[in-house]
């Protein structure tokens, strides 16, 4: 992946895009070429997506040993993935059947929880 100096480039403030209270759907900007906490950035189209395109499963915080919290899928059944040189915006339908996915939902909803990690 290539990486550029901080500079003048901001964090930006909020990755939640939108939400769909039905399906507890939400669309996340999950990368741009901004600084990112680590104080490099990373270019949207450089990451590979060819693994999580064939199982899109949202984690918790990483834990691959717990139930996902839900799945990249749009409503219509396609991948929730829209990469670009401007963006990376992947969307989750958060699980009905785990509460943690559930309760997830909830967090983003109400403004607790702002970002993702990919």
């Amino acid at each position: 992946m290539k990486t550029k100096e901080a500079g003048s480039y901001k964090v930006r403030p909020h990755a939640l895009v939108s939400t769909d209270d039905a399906t507890m759907y939400a669309d996340f900007i999950a990368s741009v070429p901004e600084v990112d906490r680590e104080d490099e950035i990373i270019m949207p189209e450089d990451f590979r997506t060819d693994a999580w395109r064939a199982n899109p499963v949202w984690l918790w915080a990483h834990d691959k040993a717990s139930p996902p919290i839900g799945a990249g899928y749009k409503g219509n059944g396609d991948v929730a993935i829209d990469q670009s040189p401007e963006r990376m915006i992947l969307g989750c339908r958060f699980s009905q059947a785990n509460p943690q996915g559930a309760l997830t939902y909830a967090l983003y909803k109400e403004g607790t929880l702002k970002m993702v990690s990919v």
